[in-house]
């Protein structure tokens, strides 16, 4: 099981091992292929910062909310 998602406003959608390997603080991770089932836990209202390594990393992530 996953551990619950802080009340980050910071998210970061890269694969697991990726943001193990360097982490970006402040952000939790949500690999963007887990979002659509993970989503209910997103902090609502929904203002939230993507940062990622690439910015096709991000655009992914919104796109699959």
């Amino acid at each position: 099981m996953e551990p619950a998602l802080p009340k980050a406003r910071f998210l970061d959608p890269r694969a697991e091992e990726e943001a193990a390997s360097a982490p970006i603080a402040e952000a939790a991770n949500v690999p963007w292929d887990r979002l659509r089932e993970r989503r209910h836990e997103l902090p609502q209202p929904a203002e939230v910062v993507w940062v990622a390594r690439t910015g096709p990393e991000a655009e992914r992530a919104v796109a699959t909310l």
